[in-house]
Parts: C-alpha cells; structure tokens; sequence
C-alpha cells in the first residue's frame, strides 16, 4: 500500500501547497482505488491586499476551503492532480507504508471538508499530516514535522524553514515535502521565474 503527497512549490507566495493520495485497496498494479485531494485554498485577490491576506489566513468551521476529494486508479489521480480542478501539483512524493489503514483516511479526508482553515495549525501540512497518520504512515518517514525542534536553536530551525509557535510547528509545504522519504514522480517541470494562473 502506499501514501502520495503531491505539491505545488508555486503555490502561496512560493511557500507550496500540498494535496494528498491513499491507495484503499491492494488490489493488482493498475486496480488498487485510491482516494485524492486537497484543501486548496485559493487566494482570490491582489497580494498587496493586506486586509484580505489577513482574512486569507483563517477560515472558520464549515467555510470554504476550496476543498475536494476524488476516487480512481492510480493513472486518474495522477492525472487529476495534473490538471486539478483547482491548482496543478508538480510532483508527488511516494511513501510506501506496510501497516495501512484505509479504513480511516477516507472519513477522516471527508471530515476536512467541514474543518476550515488556519495558517496557523490547520493548514495544508498539518492535514496532510493528519490523514497520513491515520493512514499509518510511520513517524520515522513523516519528514521535520516530526523532529523535536524545542532543542533546536533559533538559527538551525530557520535554516530548516521550520518554526515552533507553542505546540505549533509552522513549516513551508515545499520544505516539509522535500524533507519527506519516498520516491519522486515528477508530473511537470517546474519553472520557478513563471508564476502563471493555476501554476
């Protein structure tokens, strides 16, 4: 079984965003069902708008999130996240997990929907997170987020792009993604001078 965490390193001012993927069956290469998506979040206005990037930065209980979630082959959720009905995701990170729990992802997923939004403890990351543990990714593969950074200076954990907030771990997506084991699908090549729409 396995567990794919897709990112789109343009996404949030260049920080990233992450969606996610979970085989629900072991079924033959090409038949295992997944389940895929994300909380995509879509920032709506100009970046110079600080009243709406403060209004960005949380969405209670029940509001909208962007959020969506899709069934298929393992061939229809690489395309989906491809073409994405909202953002495009640029590459995925494969982690193979030998105790999984298909059963509890898919509700905790469909959960997220009515779960709002917080740059600060409920954001992409931090749900991502949640659905792999569920799922049962070990704690040795789910990258930074799981190391104690209160013994970290100040110096070594912005060098990480990771910051502690209380029990909060702040962490770019694009640092979390690329501190996570796993192989690599590459599903474009990135050009980072062109930030496009839905790039």
């Amino acid at each position: 079984m396995e567990a794919l965490v897709f990112i789109n390193f343009k996404q949030a001012l260049g920080f990233g965003h992450v969606g996610w993927g979970f085989q629900l069956d072991g079924g033959a290469e090409g038949e295992s069902r997944y389940v895929f998506g994300s909380s995509d979040h879509l920032y709506r206005h100009s970046y110079l708008n600080l009243w709406q990037l403060v209004r960005y930065s949380h969405v209670p209980r029940g509001g909208d999130t962007d959020f969506w979630i899709a069934f298929g082959s393992r061939e229809d959720m690489l395309a989906a996240m491809k073409s994405g009905p909202h953002i495009v995701y640029h590459a995925a990170k494969v982690l193979p997990v030998e105790d999984a729990r298909p059963g509890c992802v898919e509700p905790m997923a469909q959960r997220l929907r009515y779960m709002g939004w917080s740059i600060l403890g409920n954001n992409c990351v931090d749900q991502a997170l949640q659905l792999l543990r569920a799922y049962g990714v070990p704690d040795r593969d789910l990258g930074y987020l799981q190391e104690d950074s209160r013994h970290y200076s100040m110096q070594e954990a912005l060098s990480r792009k990771m910051l502690r907030l209380g029990d909060t771990t702040l962490i770019s997506p694009v640092s979390w993604f690329e501190s996570l084991p796993g192989k690599v699908i590459q599903l474009f090549d990135v050009q980072f001078g062109l930030v496009g729409s839905g790039s």
